[in-house]
């Protein structure tokens, strides 16, 4: 009896280990995917206006600066981002702070904007 309970409490147990969800070590750190996803989403900006055929031209262009920048290749970074696809709450949180990253370009922007257009005394 006493060893039918043991099995019983070792296979309860050895489930409850398989059933953690243990977090995969990515290649690219949060913070620097976070720095590579912001820049990308940046340059899917700068080239909505274009045709098709030159929009993909210059996407691909775009990528391969932009992770020579980061000091990725391409396999790395879609590799983790498959990953992190898999992992809803650590994307999402990624994500959190690329909005933060383009709500606070977007602010610098404005405000350099705002000295620039100033209009100048002449004296």
């Amino acid at each position: 009896m006493k060893l039918k309970l043991f099995i019983l409490l070792l296979l309860t147990f050895s489930i409850f280990l398989s059933c953690k969800q243990e977090e995969i070590k990515l290649q690219i750190s949060d913070e620097e995917m976070v720095k590579i996803l912001t820049d990308l989403h940046i340059s899917e900006a700068a080239i909505l206006s274009l045709n098709q055929k030159l929009k993909d031209s210059i996407t691909v262009i775009y990528y391969q600066q932009i992770f020579e920048i980061h000091g990725v290749t391409d396999s790395v970074f879609y590799s983790d981002l498959e990953i992190l696809r898999k992992d809803s709450k650590r994307l999402e949180e990624i994500y959190q702070k690329v909005i933060v990253e383009i709500e606070q370009l977007d602010v610098d922007k404005v405000k350099v904007d705002s000295v620039g257009a100033s209009p100048k005394k002449n004296k």
